[in-house]
């Protein structure tokens, strides 16, 4: 059904579902972080497999969840499937690894530990796994010796089974927050997000630090290392190694990274800021090159110089991911990364009965948008009503709603060419710092009643 109600066009760069042909010409790229998600993508987590590169993100109480993308160049990203289409609750920050030919995502839903598997990363996935582990942010670590150890917040770890699939034992501390200046703005200490790799005998951890919203230099990746997956762990003498230094930058909240080397031996992280000024477009995925000490630290490289292709724009046609809340197919939305843009969609509604319409959805109970019934148009902000005016279009209408820069203009009509505005809403203040829960302003569609339908709907830049 929600084929055959959907059908949306994306003709923005910015927007992520793009093209991954390999662009003919590489450009060198000098300037620091370059977004390679824009919207909505926090909690990046990335594996390397070869000249191949897959990412997932948190997906908080959308579904499908645990989306998987695929790239060759860093750049351009696919999305080929998604791992989790049971709702759970909220999944936030997922682990994605790859051992002994198998590929894994550990992740938390309502707070406690899953992981799903596949053979193949076009799926087939199992069924989730309940790991028994009251925790959030896992990341594995697999020693020398096949032995696998699975790190959660607050500095905490548990070993697993050799299959990676169940614990042994209990969780335990392993390692200490690093110790943030007195005077630094931050949230909180926050001891989050291991990551954790092995490089030139060391096994390191990459963990986040400071809160992640908040201030504009609340977040942080820090990095410590050891001989052993149980540590002990020393601090690195360069922490931290992402950090917002001022609110000055572009980029707010740094942090959550994680570190790989791609096919050519080249160092990165990714990790997820907020765009200055722009909390509601949520936290957007940032690649940065990275390097090593003469003494062995990772540190960002500033100053590197290094050739990636250019961000193929989406073709006319292609299908932006479209989500359900708690799988309720009758509200869906879907992330954009622009500041400014159109959103459009048909209603076609039953003469009693029926109510339907186009949003910005922050959450279940908190949105701001024009619906519409047979003799009512509704406008709403924040989740609540904010006026009625009589509907001269019937029972099939057009409804648009214009975001420029958190300026927003609803607009109803009998034709997409003949729109008349209806009302005007400031959702400036609809994100995380004021309303919780670390969403973002999605273009959404809801209905009443599967009697209404929403279609020919489309997002286009106007910046």
């Amino acid at each position: 059904m929600k084929k055959n109600l959907i059908l949306l066009v994306a003709t923005l760069a910015l927007l992520t579902a793009c093209d991954n042909k390999r662009p003919s010409s590489l450009n060198e790229v000098t300037e620091w972080p370059l977004a390679i998600f824009a919207g909505d993508y926090p909690d990046p987590s990335i594996l390397a497999d070869g000249e191949d590169y897959y990412m997932t993100f948190t997906t908080n109480y959308w579904l499908p969840a645990l989306p998987i993308w695929h790239s060759t160049d860093l750049v351009n990203w696919q999305p080929i499937g998604n791992a989790l289409n049971t709702y759970l609750g909220t999944v936030w920050a997922p682990d994605f690894q790859k051992v002994d030919g198998r590929y894994y995502i550990y992740f938390p839903a309502d707070g406690r530990i899953y992981v799903v598997w596949a053979d193949d990363v076009h799926g087939p996935w199992s069924e989730p796994v309940d790991l028994g582990i009251r925790a959030i942010d896992p990341g594995l670590v697999v020693g020398d010796d096949g032995s696998r150890a699975l790190y959660v917040n607050g500095g905490r770890m548990v070993r697993l089974a050799p299959d990676g699939l169940s614990t042994i034992g209990e969780l335990q501390h392993a390692y200490d927050v690093w110790p943030i200046p007195e005077d630094w703005v931050v949230e909180c200490d926050c001891l989050e997000s291991p990551k954790l790799l092995k490089h030139d005998g060391w096994y390191y951890i990459i963990s986040a630090q400071g809160g992640t919203a908040g201030p504009a230099t609340s977040h942080m990746a820090v990095a410590c290392r050891s001989r052993n997956i149980e540590g002990p762990w020393e601090q690195s003498p360069y922490n931290p190694i992402v950090h917002t230094w001022s609110a000055d930058e572009t980029w707010w909240s740094k942090g959550h990274g994680t570190l790989f080397a791609d096919a050519q031996g080249q160092w990165w992280m990714v990790y997820h800021a907020y765009r200055k000024n722009y909390h509601t477009l949520g936290r957007h995925t940032l690649l940065e090159p990275m390097t090593w000490t003469p003494d062995g630290w990772p540190i960002a490289d500033t100053q590197a110089r290094r050739m990636l292709p250019a961000k193929a724009t989406s073709a006319k046609g292609e299908e932006l991911q479209w989500l359900s809340w708690k799988g309720d197919t009758d509200m869906q939305a879907a992330v954009v990364g622009d500041t400014c843009y159109t959103f459009t969609g048909r209603v076609t509604l039953p003469a009693h009965d029926g109510e339907a319409g186009l949003l910005l959805r922050y959450n279940e109970k908190v949105f701001s948008g024009i619906t519409a019934d047979a003799t009512t148009l509704h406008v709403w902000h924040e989740g609540k009503a904010a006026g009625e005016y009589p509907n001269p279009y019937g029972q099939k209408l057009w409804l648009r709603i214009v975001n420029h820069r958190n300026a927003v203009t609803l607009y109803a009509g009998r034709s997409p060419r003949r729109m008349e505005a209806v009302a005007s809403v400031d959702v400036s203040q609809m994100h995380h710092n004021r309303l919780g829960s670390f969403m973002s302003l999605r273009p959404a569609w809801r209905r009443t009643t599967p009697a209404c339908t929403v279609d020919k709907l489309t997002v286009v830049a106007d910046e």
